[in-house]
């Protein structure tokens, strides 16, 4: 017998893509309670890109609700480096590893920045 899952309806506003890249970040607490006791640069593998957001795994666990100031290149000519705000919506262990999958909801996106991921991700569908 096969079991199929029902999937909950889709919640997000913006189309996502792949989008792999190593990202850096770093934990901005802005008052809340820190999941460490430094402010470190941490790195991270994202999954997936769109103008509101990204996904990506790392290998520690973040609190959802924690804001985080990440750094990514996209792979446009020439290069452009990114530095955008966000906040934790979700964080999930990945069974039997070592790593987390954690959803972030991009926030005080500049214009050009939002308008550099929107031109990324059309290039990318065409």
């Amino acid at each position: 017998m096969v079991v199929l899952k029902k999937h909950a309806p889709e919640r997000r506003q913006n189309i996502r893509i792949p989008f792999w890249s190593i990202i850096r970040y770093r934990i901005n607490d802005n008052g809340s309670i820190p999941i460490s006791n430094n402010k470190e640069v941490v790195y991270g593998n994202s999954l997936n890109l769109s103008v509101g957001g990204l996904c990506f795994e790392t290998f520690e666990s973040i609190n959802v609700g924690n804001n985080l100031d990440i750094t990514l290149a996209l792979p446009t000519y020439p290069l452009r480096k990114l530095v955008i705000s966000g906040t934790v919506l979700r964080c999930e262990k990945i069974n039997l590893t070592e790593l987390y999958t954690v959803a972030l909801s991009f926030k005080n996106v500049q214009k050009q920045d939002s308008f550099a991921f929107a031109e990324f991700i059309e290039h990318f569908l065409n």
